[in-house]
């Protein structure tokens, strides 16, 4: 139990650390979230900076046991997938209006759910009755398809990934 309690208290902070980041966000693109329009290009890069910070910060906190990812490896790093789970769950909460009246305990579970979602993008499924859960996974899952698609295309011929960079 108190490997949970510790798992849930890393990762509250990590909670923490994305209420911070609405602060990056103009009023105009938390509206366009808030709508669930597709994002444009601006849009994408905040969030995946975002994505890519906190994954950094998930394997700092960690290095003993993370390894640092090579960049043709990044999805499948755990600090990465960890991350990314996280980054959906908080534009979960901006397209439901950020609500501050979360109780710690639930910020907790949330935290924990989204710590088993992660482990589980490592698998072909994930069985939950929490339908945010489920989509959170599935967007995860496909969000990883595609940058391991582009993470073998670098691995398999270099000189061409150097384009993309």
């Amino acid at each position: 139990m108190a490997a949970l309690d510790r798992a849930g208290d890393q990762w509250k902070r990590i909670t923490d650390l994305y209420q911070d980041i609405q602060l990056d966000l103009t009023q105009a693109e938390l509206k366009h979230i808030r709508k669930s329009a597709p994002t444009d290009a601006i849009l994408s890069r905040k969030i995946a900076i975002t994505t890519a910070q906190v994954a950094k910060q998930i394997v700092d906190e960690n290095s003993d046991i993370l390894p640092y990812p090579t960049l043709t490896e990044i999805s499948t790093s755990f600090g990465f997938r960890a991350s990314l789970i996280q980054h959906l769950h908080y534009i979960e909460w901006t397209i439901n209006g950020s609500p501050t009246n979360v109780s710690e305990a639930k910020r907790k579970n949330d935290a924990v759910d989204n710590m088993i979602i992660a482990m589980a993008t490592y698998y072909d499924g994930f069985i939950s009755s929490d339908q945010r859960s489920k989509e959170r996974y599935r967007s995860a899952k496909h969000i990883l398809t595609g940058i391991r698609a582009v993470e073998v295309i670098q691995k398999s011929f270099p000189r061409l990934g150097e384009q993309f960079n």
